[in-house]
């Protein structure tokens, strides 16, 4: 038979869907004998001589047991037993379990309540009513954790709140088909009408290595000239091998600089003569003397405008005193910001069987801009979820990922909702957990809004 636990805590207690708690270890609810608190695993193997190699692992549906006595005398055992019927109507019910290392809950439902009469037990003979309750657990022991964004006063010493410090280029993200584009290259012209003025651009592969027909590319880089042009005149970047693909760009009067940013498609025959670089080419007649400079080239797959990057063959270092780790969070102190950043560190174990904690987001308006966030750890994106929708200042944004209860719902100041799900943006994980160990949330709100986490450290084993 189990007392009270120092500080007349109880060991046991059931919490219904309506709120109330019953402590069952008490003189009304005498509890004893309890059974189910552990785990059972079902493991399959594969065979191999003596070795066994463990191919799948799944866990049992625990069901905890407990003999209760009813009334703390005779003539209230059929009371007790009624009124524990009646609180036991509305479920699911959780557990409270309380040791000396601490509290855990579990939810369940029930599974069976014996009834016998006064002295009609099988366990032993009483003068109360003696029966065997059944919960049949349908989630893992756990405690619920949060975490709220909170704002400080400005330093104007930091940046801004929750910047993803990343180094200044990336060379294996949007990668440059071009080799040695690090430093600007610098050609004089001799006076010669349609000279060539750089034909140094060499790509790492030959083009039918890498380049595919029918898919487009993008080519950027900047120019500037010594002296400017008192004429209009054309620069072209040729592929230097027949049939000649070329791209035309104007270089107009009296400008020392440019930027060129355009996509082009590559011909198939363009491809089969294998150029392996390009020209750049003056088409008209420049000064002898004058200079022209080209630099970040830059030639790319897909449609979308990048920041320059060299080619990983030429392994650059990260230039000296640049502060890096890779995809780092550093959480600063700025206010005014639409990124938010939270620290979480969950400490749940799973043995393997599950990868993260279910969560339950909260996102507080206003907010102007559709609300996104990111969870990062160990420098990988684990986990992401958005909404197209804005927020009132006097609406929220909730957003659960329990199993038992997953949904997305947008709050009314009087308490009422609607379901948003429809309006989750797709191309996204949807639904966040929270990963074991230490992980980090970005959030992409408006400054003045306001979130806070709730999730679920679990435990198979308590």
């Amino acid at each position: 038979m189990y007392s009270n636990l120092n500080n007349g805590v109880s060991m046991f207690a059931l919490t219904n869907a309506r709120g109330e708690t019953v402590d069952i270890n008490n003189d009304k609810l005498l509890s004893y004998t309890p059974t189910g608190l552990g785990v059972q695993f079902t493991n399959t193997y594969s065979q191999y001589e003596t070795y066994f190699k463990a191919t799948k692992s799944t866990v049992a549906q625990g069901q905890f047991q407990i003999h209760i006595l009813f009334g703390d005398v005779e003539s209230q055992a059929y009371q007790t037993f009624s009124d524990f019927a009646q609180f036991l109507a509305y479920q699911p019910l959780t557990l409270t379990y309380t040791t000396d290392s601490g509290t855990w809950y579990r939810d369940g439902r029930l599974n069976s309540l014996t009834k016998t009469e006064i002295g009609g037990s099988t366990v032993f003979a009483t003068d109360r009513i003696n029966e065997s309750f059944t919960l049949e657990f349908i989630n893992n022991w756990y405690n619920n954790k949060s975490a709220e964004y909170k704002s400080y006063d400005s330093d104007t010493n930091l940046g801004t709140y929750g910047k993803i410090y990343r180094p200044k280029y990336d060379p294996h993200v949007d990668r440059n088909y071009i080799l040695d584009t690090a430093n600007p290259k610098t050609q004089t012209s001799n006076g010669t009408d349609g000279q060539d003025l750089y034909d140094k651009a060499i790509f790492y592969k030959s083009l039918d290595q890498w380049a595919k027909t029918d898919t487009q590319y993008r080519i950027s880089f900047d120019w500037n000239l010594k002296t400017a042009l008192t004429n209009d005149m054309e620069l072209t970047v040729i592929f230097n091998q027949p049939p000649w693909q070329h791209f035309t760009i104007a270089i107009p009067a009296n400008k020392l600089t440019g930027h060129v940013d355009m996509s082009f498609t590559l011909w198939s025959s363009t491809i089969s003569a294998k150029p392996t670089g390009l020209t750049f080419r003056i088409m008209g007649q420049m000064a002898s003397g004058n200079t022209i400079t080209y630099s970040n080239l830059f030639i790319k797959s897909g449609t979308i405008s990048t920041t320059w990057t060299p080619a990983p063959e030429d392994k650059l270092a990260i230039p000296s005193g640049y502060a890096y780790a890779p995809y780092y969070v550093y959480q600063e102190s700025n206010r005014p910001s639409n990124e938010k950043v939270m620290s979480l560190n969950n400490k749940s174990q799973y043995f393997g069987l599950q990868s993260g904690s279910p969560s339950v987001i909260t996102v507080k308006g206003p907010c102007s801009v559709n609300p996104t966030w990111t969870v990062v750890q160990k420098g990988n994106v684990v986990a992401t979820d958005g909404f197209v929708l804005t927020l009132t200042d006097n609406q929220k944004l909730v957003v659960s990922s329990y199993p038992e209860d997953q949904y997305a719902r947008l709050y009314n100041p009087d308490g009422s909702y609607v379901d948003v799900s429809q309006l989750q943006d797709y191309t996204k994980t949807n639904f966040v957990q929270i990963p074991e160990g230490e992980s980090t949330v970005l959030f992409y709100l408006d400054a003045d809004s306001d979130v806070n986490i709730t999730f679920k450290e679990e435990r198979l084993l308590v």
